[in-house]
């Protein structure tokens, strides 16, 4: 490979004395080197959040290690749909990043992005999990004679939970991606981009939501957690 060509500043100087011929600095690109350690350094930002979610989910669901596998596993699931339908349209710097409690995001790059391609990255998530939520649903009860209570109990919630929350994460809120399609179907209809500052005020308004969600359904485990704190 001819990672260092050398550009003469004179086409014609080859044809020259070679006291009349001079070199020009040489340019070394792509920067292959840098680019390999970027995605290094991505994937090792992604299994780190990976571990950090793991510790802090073990003891938040009180070392209940099946139910956080299977949680982790239908997250990894909603975030391979994103980063999949994204490597097909060239993203670059791909990587999954691991948020403790909430969830995870597909991360990329791309230069310009269509509106029909942010729809296709943005569904990629939760639909196949909701379909495959409801297949696993319907094989599980018509395989309950079979398989036995306890495995029917795993398979059944694993299915329900699939479902849940990828239905849950098509909610017309900014953070999730039912509020990120909305948003496309809104500026397609407006014509043009919302403005950065519009943009950040959704923002804001999704994350306020999704804590406000947050609070509520955990509000029983807060209180307690409260109570313990207090020594009450």
């Amino acid at each position: 490979m001819e990672n260092n060509p050398q550009f003469s500043f004179d086409p014609g100087s080859e044809n020259k004395e070679a006291n009349d011929t001079f070199s020009a600095p040489s340019l070394v690109y792509p920067p292959k080197p840098e680019l390999e350690n970027k995605k290094g350094n991505v994937w090792i930002r992604s299994i780190t959040s990976l571990a950090l979610y793991l510790l802090i989910g073990y003891y938040f669901f009180s070392a209940n290690w099946a139910l956080l596998l299977i949680l982790t596993a239908i997250v990894v699931f909603h975030e391979l749909g994103h980063f999949l339908a994204m490597k097909a349209f060239h993203y670059k710097e791909l990587g999954i990043f691991f948020i403790p409690l909430l969830g995870a995001y597909a991360s990329g790059t791309k230069r310009e992005v269509s509106q029909k391609q942010s729809a296709v990255i943005l569904l990629a998530g939760p639909l196949p999990g909701i379909i495959v939520g409801v297949i696993l649903f319907i094989v599980t009860r018509n395989q309950l004679t079979e398989i036995g209570y306890e495995d029917y109990r795993l398979l059944g919630n694993t299915a329900m939970l699939l479902i849940f929350l990828n239905v849950l994460n098509l909610l017309p809120i900014p953070v999730l991606d039912g509020g990120q399609v909305l948003i496309n179907v809104l500026e397609a209809a407006k014509g043009s981009a919302f403005s950065a500052r519009t943009r950040e005020y959704i923002l804001r308004a999704g994350l306020a939501a999704i804590a406000l969600l947050f609070v509520t359904v955990m509000w029983n485990d807060i209180a307690r957690w409260a109570g313990d704190l207090l020594g009450k």
